[in-house]
C-alpha cells in the first residue's frame, strides 16, 4: 500500500484503481472545507496550477489523525461510486478526508485523488529501497537488487513482492514470486531496425522468423486489420456499449507468443517451441481469435532483403505497423521488461529510404490551464 501511495497509484500497476474524480468535485469540496469561494479557488486554481497547493495555502492545522489504511479503504470505496448520485457521495467522502488533514495532508491528498502527486519516485527506487531493509544480512546487495528487479518484472505485485521479501529474504523472492496466471508480466521490447542491410550485421546464420505487428482493431467484413489508431475510437471502459455487440469497432485477437501452459512457465523456452504449442493448443475462429502472419526464413537465404522488403508492403498495406523480427531457436528465449536483441522491429518509418522530414511553422497554441498553465501562444 505505501509503495503503491508512493507513487501516486492505488492498486498494482496492471490492475489500477481509477477514482474519475474531476477538478469540479475537488474544487468544490475544497470550497466547503476551507469555506472559500468557488471563484476565488479557481482564480488561485490558474495562478498555482494545482489543486494541491492551492488548498495548502487555505487549510488550517488540525489536531486530528488520518491513518494510511483509513485514507486507503476510503479511496478504494470512492472508486466504487458511479452513475446517478456518485459525484455527490465521492465529495463527501473527499470533504471527511480533508477535515482529517493538516496542510501537508491536504496538500498530497488532493494530489493523489487528481492524478497529479509529482513524488518523482520510480518503481526501480522503491524496489531497491525495500531490498535495502528487507534483505538478509548474508545476501549480497547487488545480487538481491537484481533478484527482487527480476522477481517484480515477472510478478509487478508489490504486496507480493514485499510478502516474499519480509519471509524469505530478498534472493528467495526470484523463485516465491515467479509468472502467475491473471497477473501479467513486464513486456519484452524489441530493437529498433532502421535499416534492413544492417540484419545480416546482426546474426549469424542463425533461422529467424519474422512477423507482422500485431493490431487489435479488425473489420470483420472485409477480413482486414485496421490502422491501430483505430483503436482509440473505441468506447470507453465505462460505456455499456462495449461489451455489446453494436460496438462500431470490432476487437479481434492476434496471437504470437505463449507464456504459461499447464502450470509450468515456458519463458525460457526457445520461441519456436512455444509456438508451436500455441498453433497446437488454440484454433483460430475468423475475425475473433488469429494467430499473426508468420514467415521463417534464414539470413543466408537468397534474395533476403526483398523477400522482407514485400514482407514489409504487405504489412503495411494490410493496416499493420510494420514486421517484428524473431531468433527461433538458440538464444530464444521471452526476455521479461528488457530491450532484446532477440527481437527486432522494422517500420516504414524507420528504413532510411522511405522516411522523410518536413519544415513545420508553429501558427498557434493553448495557453493551458492547470499545470499546464504558462505556455505562450
Amino acid at each position: 500500500m505505501c509503495a503503491e501511495l508512493a507513487l501516486g497509484k492505488l492498486g498494482s500497476s496492471y490492475d489500477l484503481i481509477d477514482l474519475n474524480v474531476g477538478n469540479a468535485i475537488l474544487i468544490n469540496a475544497i470550497a466547503d472545507v476551507t469555506e472559500k469561494t468557488i471563484e476565488s479557488i479557481k482564480y488561485d486554481y490558474d495562478i498555482f496550477g494545482d489543486l494541491g497547493d492551492v488548498i495548502a495555502q487555505y487549510h488550517r492545522s488540525n489536531s486530528a489523525f488520518l491513518s494510511m489504511n483509513y485514507m486507503y479503504n476510503k479511496l478504494k470505496e470512492l472508486s466504487k461510486y458511479c452513475g446517478k448520485g456518485a459525484n455527490k457521495q465521492k465529495s463527501i467522502i473527499i470533504k471527511s478526508l480533508l477535515q482529517l488533514c493538516n496542510n501537508c495532508e491536504a496538500k498530497y491528498l488532493v494530489r493523489l485523488i487528481s492524478g497529479k502527486m509529482k513524488a518523482r519516485v520510480t518503481e526501480v527506487s522503491i524496489l531497491e529501497a525495500l531490498v535495502i531493509v528487507f534483505k538478509f544480512d548474508h545476501e549480497n546487495l547487488q545480487v538481491a537488487k537484481k533478484s527482487v528487479l527480476s522477481a517484480y518484472a515477472t510478478c509487478p505485485n508489490f504486496e507480493k513482492i514485499i510478502s516474499s521479501l519480509f519471509k524469505f529474504g530478498a534472493i528467495q523472492t526470484q523463485i516465491e514470486c515467479n509468472l502467475t496466471p491473471g497477473i501479467p508480466v513486464k513486456l519484452m521490447m524489441p530493437q529498433p531496425l532502421n535499416e534492413i542491410e544492417k540484419l545480416k550485421n546482426r546474426y549469424s546464420l542463425e533461422e529467424m522468423n519474422y512477423l507482422q505487428y500485431s493490431c487489435e482493431s479488425y473489420d470483420k467484413e472485409n477480413n482486414k486489420i485496421l490502422p491501430y489508431h483505430e483503436i482509440a475510437s473505441r468506447k470507453r471502459k465505462h460505456e455499456k456499449s462495449k461489451f455489446t455487440c453494436d460496438s462500431q469497432i470490432h476487437i479481434c485477437i492476434l496471437a504470437f507468443d505463449l507464456l504459461y501452459f499447464n502450470c509450468e512457465s515456458l519463458l525460457n523456452a526457445p520461441y519456436r517451441k512455444r509456438r508451436d504449442i500455441l498453433k497446437q493448443c488454440f484454433k483460430e475462429v475468423n475475425g475473433e481469435f488469429m494467430f499473426v502472419a508468420s514467415k521463417d526464413f534464414k539470413i543466408k537465404d537468397e534474395n533476403i532483403d526483398k523477400l522482407i522488403n514485400e514482407m514489409l508492403e504487405d504489412a503495411t498495406r494490410n493496416g499493420c505497423e510494420g514486421l517484428m523480427i524473431k531468433m527461433l531457436d538458440n538464444d530464444s528465449s521471452y526476455t521479461i521488461a528488457e530491450r532484446s536483441q532477440k527481437w527486432l522491429k522494422i517500420e516504414k518509418d524507420y528504413n532510411n529510404k522511405e522516411s522523410g522530414s518536413l519544415d513545420l511553422v508553429v501558427i498557434g497554441a493553448y495557453r493551458g490551464t492547470g499545470y499546464r498553465c504558462g505556455v505562450t501562444p
